[in-house]
This record gives structure tokens, C-alpha cells and sequence, in this order.
């Protein structure tokens, strides 16, 4: 079951698998293998077609199916909140690079 702390090496890494291959501790090795990296990248994809409002109401379903019975519910919690700040941030530089460009 996925849980906060695979999702805490998960973003350290950025989701970069090929980063934490190379730069990735013993200790975060032992807790983390490649099956867990592909379950997050698979569940932020998800979270976020589901933002966009790109899925069904059975893929939701099926989601949340899923991510009652594979991750932990500190960690769905992250896994949405993120989904949030993520747009969040986008929209702060989408508004700063507008305000830069009409500027001038």
C-alpha cells in the first residue's frame, strides 16, 4: 500500500524515476521500488484527467476504488492536495508572465 512517505521520495525526486535510480539512498531504495513509482505516476495522471474534468463517471469510480484499496488515506490526502497547489502555482506564473508582457 502506498503511503505519505513513498509520496515524500516520489516529490523529492521530482517523479523523476531515472533520478532516483541514480541519486536515490540505500534507505529510500529498500522503501521505494519501481512497481510503487509507477502506481504515483500513475495515480497524480489520474487525479489530474479527473481534474480537467476528462473522465467518466465510472473512471471516478474506479479511481477512488482504487486508491481506497492501494494507498492509505494520509497519503490519498497529499495526492489531491497536490493536484491543487499544482494549479495554483500554475496560475500565480501564468498571471505574473501576463502582467510582465502587458507591461511593455
Amino acid at each position: 500500500m502506498i503511503n505519505l512517505n513513498h509520496l515524500k521520495i516520489f516529490e523529492k525526486y521530482n517523479g523523476d524515476s531515472d533520478g532516483f535510480a541514480r541519486a536515490g539512498s540505500k534507505i529510500e531504495k529498500e522503501q521505494m521500488d519501481h512497481n510503487y513509482w509507477f502506481m504515483i505516476a500513475n495515480f497524480k495522471h489520474d487525479l489530474e484527467l479527473v481534474r480537467k474534468g476528462l473522465t467518466s463517471d465510472g473512471f471516478n469510480k474506479d479511481l477512488e476504488r482504487r486508491l481506497n484499496e492501494q494507498v492509505d488515506v494520509e497519503a490519498q490526502e497529499r495526492l489531491k492536495e497536490a493536484k491543487k497547489n499544482e494549479r495554483n502555482i500554475l496560475i500565480a506564473i501564468f498571471h505574473r508572465i501576463k502582467a510582465w508582457v502587458t507591461r511593455y
